[in-house]
């Protein structure tokens, strides 16, 4: 049967050069969906997001465990843009992200990324590697200070 979503997850897992990054093979994992269609948080350093406000935690020194590790590392933290915001400025408490002292609200749809992460119901945490034709700096709403 025909599945559309499978179709295009397939699509995306074969053709790591539609991605941002230098991606592990087999990454994004064939458990990763087509990003909703809505807004994204990103937890950010300044009120003037750039392209180094939306890099992988891979670039910013962390060292990969396993194989698997790498390509989660390789892929961006967001969190569900519907998750009230007094939920995004508690994530200042984490040790991890201590120095973001906004959160940036982007645009985004299906065809700007793949993601794995919690159920989107639940507004929660999302790993996300970008389509390299997508580029998150340039899709900011509002920025807002933790």
């Amino acid at each position: 049967m025909y599945d559309p979503a499978t179709k295009i997850m397939d699509k995306a897992t074969q053709l790591n050069s539609e991605f941002a990054g230098d991606l592990p093979s087999g990454c994004p994992p064939l458990s990763a969906k087509p990003c909703i269609n809505g807004t994204l948080w990103r937890l950010v350093s300044t009120s003037n997001p750039s392209s180094q406000d939306f890099i992988s935690v891979f670039e910013e020194g962390a060292k990969p465990r396993t194989e698997d590790d790498l390509c989660v590392l390789k892929g961006v933290s967001y969190f569900h843009g519907d998750r009230p915001f007094h939920k995004i400025k508690a994530l200042k408490a984490l040790p991890t992200l201590k120095n973001k002292t906004h959160a940036a609200k982007i645009e985004i749809t299906s065809s700007d990324a793949m993601v794995k992460g919690s159920d989107p119901n639940k507004k929660g945490h999302f790993c996300v590697w970008r389509s390299s034709v997508y580029f998150p700096h340039e899709c900011v709403m509002s920025v807002e200070k933790l």
